[in-house]
Parts: structure tokens; sequence; C-alpha cells
């Protein structure tokens, strides 16, 4: 057995094999799907559709490669997967969620990544022949894809944490929104891991610094993880939780509306959710600096706070306003 090409050449090949239409008609070619769709009784929707199509222009094959050949690399060095047809959506919903952390990208460059990461599933099955279904990564794609419109900025920015983060907080309409806003830029959480905080799983207690400990369970990589905020918040949590049946719970779409709105009447620019952990993150690191520790010892102290597991120096260093 030969030794297996590179990732980079496996992408290479993929990309010029038979997901390769350049040349062809797109539009023809949609129209085929549409007809193939109906003709099997299917609703023509775009997902479905564009897993029906190859890619038609140079600039689509060019951003494609880029970002396949990019998954390729960290699904090899994060899962030890050197063959890409060995790409399961498991895999690719960690690398979008690697990308959406490291905070470089706007709703529509990361919603373009999502596109190309459902095309190389689309690449993978036409090249394999598969019929099985394991190259389908719109449903591990799409939750990302929410994630994503929920956290990124419309708009690139230099630093996207909030002057004023109380200020916004305070001016969202829903309490409980104020909450996890609160839980986000004090205690470091991802919107996702605070939109649904049960009494009898969560909830840890006080403890004897005055902060309260929440176990984060709902976790990016799947590790649970304690989260501190202070008493005064937890307690806020603790509140709503006895209010409805145990539970701490908000649609993230509904937060995201209350943030835009909040923002628009504190005079902050809109910078997603995800602005809070920003906050979280340079406030901590200060913090850990005024108690005497290096530079080092600080950051790793707040990616350990945030949950970023992976050795990721530029992850933690955007976060911090470093990068």
């Amino acid at each position: 057995m030969g030794r297996m090409p590179s990732v980079v050449k496996q992408v290479t090949e993929l990309i010029n094999g038979e997901i390769d239409c350049r040349g062809e008609s797109k539009y023809e070619a949609k129209q085929g799907a549409i007809a193939e769709i109906r003709a099997q009784d299917g609703t023509a929707t775009s997902n479905e559709i564009n897993s029906r199509i190859g890619i038609f222009s140079n600039s689509a094959a060019r951003h494609a490669h880029g970002t396949w050949v990019d998954m390729a690399k960290y699904i090899k060095e994060e899962f030890g997967i050197k063959n890409i047809y060995d790409t399961r959506p498991e895999h690719v919903a960690d690398y979008l969620n690697y990308r959406l952390e490291k905070g470089d990208l706007t709703v529509r460059s990361f919603n373009n990544i999502c596109g190309y990461a459902e095309k190389y599933g689309v690449a993978l099955r036409m090249e394999s022949g598969d019929t099985t279904g394991r190259y389908s990564f719109h449903g591990a794609v799409e939750p990302c894809r929410q994630d994503g419109k929920i956290s990124l900025p419309a708009n690139e920015v230099a630093n996207r944490k909030y002057d004023n983060p109380a200020q916004v907080s305070g001016a969202m309409a829903s309490p409980i929104h104020t909450v996890a806003a609160e839980l986000m830029y004090q205690g470091g959480a991802r919107i996702s891991e605070v939109s649904e905080l049960r009494a009898d799983r969560n909830m840890l207690g006080i403890n004897a610094d005055g902060m309260g400990e929440i176990k984060l369970t709902n976790t990016k990589n799947g590790q649970e993880r304690t989260m501190y905020t202070p008493a005064a918040n937890y307690k806020a949590v603790e509140a709503i939780q006895a209010e409805n049946g145990g539970v701490f719970r908000f649609d993230q779409s509904e937060f995201r509306t209350d943030l835009i709105r909040a923002c628009e009447a504190t005079g902050e620019q809109y910078t997603g959710a995800h602005a809070f952990r920003y906050n979280f993150a340079q406030s901590e690191f200060q913090k850990n600096l005024d108690k005497g520790m290096s530079v080092a010892e600080a950051k790793q102290a707040v990616a350990e706070k945030m949950g970023h597991t992976r050795a990721d120096k530029d992850t933690t260093d955007r976060y911090l306003g470093r990068a």
C-alpha cells in the first residue's frame, strides 16, 4: 500500500473531480436537480438542490479549495484523520465551532464557510459514489450557521467588546436576556451554554468566596466546566428558575433581536452576543495580571475559564485584543 497523499493533495484532487462543473451551465444543472427532486416527490429546497449540483465558477472553486484545505488540516490535527474520506459530520461541526471562536469573521463570511463545508460533503459523496448519507453534513452545519447569525457581527470591527456591557444588558427588554448577558460578560459563557440552565443539573451553589458556581453542560467541545459568576447574578438565575419550573431558558434568536435594540438604545455598535465574552476575557486578563500572574499565566487562566481547550494562541489573543 502506497503512502497516503497529503490532505492538501487529496483536496486538490477532490475539487478537480466530479464536483468540478466549471464551464457548464449552473442554471441548467439547477433545473435538472429540481426536476429530479420533484420526480421523487421531494421538496426542492435550496439545500436539497445544492446537494445535487457541483461548483461552476473559478471563484467558487478557489474559495472552496481554501476552506476545504483549512478544514482538512484542522481535522487531521485534532482527530488524526489523514484520509479526507473518513471525515464525519462531527468533525465538520468542530471545525466550524473553532472558526466561530476565532472571532475573525462576520455573519456573511462565516455563512460562506458553512456553505463550502456542506459542499465538501457533496464532493466527497460524488467522488466516492456513497449512497449511505455519511457525507450529508447539513445537519451538522446548520446549527453552527444559526449560532453564527446570533454570535457574529454584521461588519468587521477592530475590537468586538462593548464599551459598557452593563448598560447594554440593562437596556434589554427581557429580564431573562439581561441575566443571560451578565452570565456571558461576568462568567465568560457562550450564549448556547446558558440558553438552558436547570436547577437540579447546573446550579452548584455559592462558594466561600461569594461566587456562584454553575456547571455548564452544553459546551462546544462536550467537556463540562464550572462557570463562576457574582452571587447576585447567580441568585437572579435561581429566581427565574423558581418561576419557571426549575428552568432558566430563552430563545437565542429572540435574545439577538433584544440585544440589537438594546445597542440602538444605548448608542453601542452591535457586534453580536459573543462580544460579551470579549468583555469577560479582557477584564479577567487584567485581573489576573493585577494578581501578579505573568502574561502567559494570565492568558492560560482566561482560556480555561472560557472553555478553550485547543492550544490555539490566536483565538485567546483575539479575545484579548492582542491578535
